[in-house]
């Protein structure tokens, strides 16, 4: 009677965990339909996610910013796993020795040491002139919903000539609204031509002293300089401090180095050089390199 009870509990109890596992399916598909608009929404995203992100309409870059809201759990999963210095259980031999004493030296447990999460903190400097503006915003919405992962947290900068801290905007607002503050409310001139000399000149008198050994610098920009100098000097002082200095390109790789773009003088300099026109290619960096 027993075995036919206990039967009948394991058989109940193995329906309802695959019950919520397919409810839990359901709320955490990558691309679930309900999240959108309809039984089309799939094929949607997937078509949009490869198009240049300046060519999307309000509609588009909408349902991408969605997407980046609904999905950020999951982005955050894959990056703080990757962080983890550790990959696989590293054994703890001093500590299974230990304790084995009180088992008279016979290991009746084996112990691991715990992965180590690195320090990290990410800066933004951020070109948010008209030809990329568009990027910049949909950058900083994707990199505060993931802001937690970092230990030290995201520090964000933006120029066109000038150079202003907006981290506050960030952090103090929703991020669709905050992203749009940061992008033309900030104390600059956003009718002024990209000067990046200036910028970089700017953030080593004003900020430098945020980039550490444990900061990855991310900088956005097309590297279109209107024949000002290069700044390469000030590059060389955040990148001689920082852990990691990486740029995104938002323009297609066959417009490097046209007309007044310098994106070349900048490499030997940095650490990483990467076009990110599309969605896609910007999840991409976001999984494979800033961590």
């Amino acid at each position: 009677m027993f075995t036919k009870v206990n039967e009948k509990v394991k058989k109940e109890l193995k329906e309802r965990a695959k019950r919520l596992e397919e409810i839990e399916k359901l709320l955490t598909e990558q691309h679930r339909p309900e999240f959108f608009t309809g039984y089309r929404a799939v094929k949607m995203i997937n078509e949009i996610a490869d198009k240049s992100i300046t060519s999307l309409s309000e509609e588009e870059y909408e349902r991408l910013s969605k997407y980046i809201r609904l999905n950020s759990a999951k982005f955050r999963t894959r990056i703080s796993r990757s962080m983890k210095q550790a990959k696989s259980k590293q054994f703890d031999f001093k500590k299974t020795v230990q304790k084995s004493v009180q088992t008279f030296g016979v290991p009746f447990k084996l112990y691991y040491k715990k992965p180590i999460v690195k320090k990290t903190r990410i800066v933004c400097i951020l070109d948010v002139s008209g030809s990329v503006i568009k990027y910049a915003q949909f950058f900083l919405q994707f990199i505060y919903e993931l802001s937690s992962v970092f230990v030290d947290g995201v520090k964000s900068y933006v120029f066109v000539g000038d150079i202003d801290d907006i981290t506050e905007y960030m952090t103090r607002y929703p991020l669709k609204e905050a992203s749009k503050l940061a992008t033309s409310a900030a104390n600059i001139s956003y009718r002024a031509y990209s000067d990046y000399n200036r910028a970089f000149r700017q953030f080593c008198d004003k900020y430098l002293g945020f980039v550490d050994r444990h900061t990855v610098v991310i900088i956005l920009g097309d590297a279109r300089n209107n024949k000002n100098e290069s700044g390469l000097e000030y590059l060389y002082q955040i990148k001689k401090r920082a852990k990691t200095v990486l740029w995104l390109n938002p323009e297609k790789q066959s417009k490097w180095d046209t007309g007044d773009s310098i994106i070349s003088r900048y490499k030997p300099h940095i650490d990483g050089l990467y076009q990110v026109t599309t969605f896609n290619e910007l999840v991409s960096f976001l999984e494979q390199v800033v961590i």
